[in-house]
This record gives structure tokens, C-alpha cells and sequence, in this order.
């Protein structure tokens, strides 16, 4: 189950206030210590390294599975927006070989396993720019209205299908 961004925001920040809240103790017991016993130490003892590591390693569990799961989601919506594009070009490429007279299925074949990091490939004219590591999958289109019907597209962390329905609304979403 999934807290929402603020909640987990939050709880970081009241955790931050509680580690630093003990920190404070621990600078003024050290304080009152040197006071105490008129030494002027120049170091720290083994406890005090001891207990700062572990405060530290209690804040990396915290914050680093959550930091790798804000980038596998950014990863996510990157493949999410590229398939976008690359389905945009797929559809610009079917229009374009409609009209000419040429869509058939040998050009819909050329569309799969197509490697968007060749500058040469069939897409390479519809696109502003290859994708690093990406390839289009598959392709389903009607050859009669070259109206493209699902695609997948698959780059270095997602594979995703993009569907396009009668209405021409899409839907994108990740497999496996």
C-alpha cells in the first residue's frame, strides 16, 4: 500500500527533527562533560563514532529505497512519454505510405524489431531524434485505413504497449 508523497515527506522530516533533536543532546551532555571534567579533548570517543554511524545508517535505510523507487518512476513515465512519440511517428509513417499506395505488409514488417538508435531506420524521418537502447517491438495496424492498433515499445528498464482505440484515444501501459 502506497502512502501518499506528502505523508512520506512529512514522516522524513519529523524523523530529520528527531535525529537532529538527539544530535543536540549528544553536542550538549559532550559540552557539559568537557565542563565537568576540565579536559580539553580534541577527538571523539568510539561510542560517540558508534552511535553517529548508526543514526546515519537508520537515515540511509530510510532514504535510499525510496529515492530508487522516484527513479524507477521517472524511468517509467520516460518510457511512457517516448513510446508516446514513437507511436506518433509510427502512425505519421502509416499515414504517409496509405496515401502513397504503398502499406502492405512488408512495410508494417520493417516496423518490427526496429532499433530507434539506427539514424538509418524507417522511423528515422518521423522522429526528431533516436532513443537511446529503444526498439519498437511490435506493430499491429490496419492495412486498409493504416490506422495503427497497438504497438510496444521497449527501451534499456521498461517494455511498454501502447493501444489506440476506434476513438483514437491511447492507452499505455507496462508489461512484463
Amino acid at each position: 500500500e502506497r502512502r501518499p508523497i506528502k505523508q512520506n515527506i512529512q514522516e522524513r522530516r519529523e524523523k530529520a527533527v528527531c535525529y537532529q533533536a538527539v544530535i543536540n543532546n549528544m553536542k550538549n551532555e559532550m559540552q557539559e562533560k568537557k565542563q565537568n571534567t576540565g579536559e580539553d579533548r580534541k577527538g571523539f570517543t568510539l561510542i560517540e563514532l558508534i552511535a553517529v554511524l548508526g543514526i546515519l545508517s537508520v537515515l540511509m535505510a530510510v532514504a535510499v529505497p525510496s529515492v530508487l523507487g522516484y527513479i524507477k518512476s521517472a524511468r517509467r513515465m520516460a518510457a511512457y512519454t517516448d513510446a508516446q512519440i514513437t507511436a506518433d511517428a509510427v502512425q505519421q509513417y502509416l499515414d504517409e505510405q496509405r496515401e502513397e499506395g504503398k502499406l502492405t505488409i512488408g512495410k508494417l514488417h520493417r516496423l518490427m524489431n526496429l532499433d530507434l538508435d539506427d539514424p538509418d531506420n524507417e522511423l528515422s524521418g518521423y522522429m526528431s531524434a533516436g532513443s537511446k537502447n529503444a526498439l519498437v517491438i511490435s506493430v499491429d495496424a490496419d492495412i486498409k485505413t493504416g490506422q495503427l492498433e497497438k504497438m510496444i515499445y521497449q527501451d534499456k528498464w521498461v517494455k511498454v504497449r501502447v493501444t489506440v482505440e476506434a476513438d483514437g484515444t491511447r492507452k499505455v501501459e507496462e508489461i512484463e
